[in-house]
């Protein structure tokens, strides 16, 4: 086994050359590993566009095509895993934000504390109702 930069930077991860034991398992990790390599290297190149060119509806048709498959995003990191929750709020498209923070509270339960603070911050800027608020916050606890 030899070791090889992934292409998020800082990252590592074991490069397996040939699956010489036929073990499907190991089948399987490599082929997770090469599609989580080329969606983040598609995510980079996005986030490059979307610096470059401002266009904010063309990143967030982006992000809505990697959320509208079941398996979303295939790799971790809460930059990306809030991507687009944070481009929906900023461009004032709080329901969907919603949508996909409960969505999260499912499927992504490991950033269940950040989910119920940015619910918490979507309800304080609609100007809910505080008990709203405090029954987030006791679900997130």
């Amino acid at each position: 086994m030899t070791w090889s930069r992934a292409s998020s930077p800082g990252r590592a991860h074991p490069r397996i050359g040939h699956n010489e034991t036929g073990d499907p398992a190991r089948t399987d990790i490599e082929a997770l590993i090469a599609a989580q390599d080329q969606q983040i290297a598609v995510v980079h190149e996005a986030a490059a566009r979307y610096d470059q060119t401002g266009d904010v509806d063309t990143y967030i048709a982006f992000w809505e095509q990697i959320w509208s498959t079941k398996e979303g995003l295939l790799f971790n990191g809460s930059r990306w895993t809030f991507e687009l929750v944070d481009l929906y709020i900023q461009t004032g498209q709080r329901d969907k934000a919603w949508g996909l923070l409960n969505r999260f509270v499912v499927e992504r339960p490991d950033y269940l504390d950040k989910t119920r603070k940015l619910q918490i911050e979507i309800l304080k800027s609609e100007g809910r109702d505080s008990s709203q608020i405090e029954a987030l916050r006791a679900a997130g606890k």
